[in-house]
């Protein structure tokens, strides 16, 4: 399981370290609600696009697919998504918001208030947990 401890920092490409007042406990059904109002305030036809024939193409035509293969797309896709909802937070702030705080154990509230270094790192971590994307692409699912 993905948990990211409150201790842990991180060192961005920009040498910039972010230290992460944070635990993560993995997505679940009850964080449902916040996928699908993520999704459907930013658009299913934007995160449909993250699912691209490029993606699939790179799997289809690898004369191996193995396991890197298959997380390395999965990245791709991840780093998309995630700058899609950062792009799109504005339509979107009280859901990501209540994502943010459901799986951290924080409230809306100090969410809000983190520094942005911080609220960036944090969902990116999210969108980082094993079986995120799977998540997102079901809860996509249900509303295209």
């Amino acid at each position: 399981m993905s948990e990211i401890t409150t201790t842990e920092t991180v060192k961005t490409e920009a040498e910039v370290i972010v230290e992460k007042p944070y635990t993560l406990r993995p997505i679940e059904a009850d964080d449902l609600d916040y996928l699908a109002g993520i999704i459907d305030k930013i658009g299913i036809d934007k995160i449909a696009d993250c699912f691209g024939k490029k993606e699939i193409n790179r799997l289809v035509e690898g004369k191996e697919v193995n396991n890197d293969l298959i997380k390395e797309v999965g990245i791709d896709v991840m780093v998309k998504i995630a700058a899609i909802v950062v792009k799109n937070y504005r339509v979107a702030k009280k859901d990501i918001y209540s994502l943010l705080a459901s799986v951290s154990g924080m409230t809306v509230e100090e969410v809000a208030h983190l520094k942005l270094p911080v609220y960036v790192q944090m969902i990116i971590d999210v969108f980082k947990q094993d079986g995120f994307i799977d998540s997102f692409r079901v809860a996509s699912s249900l509303l295209g």
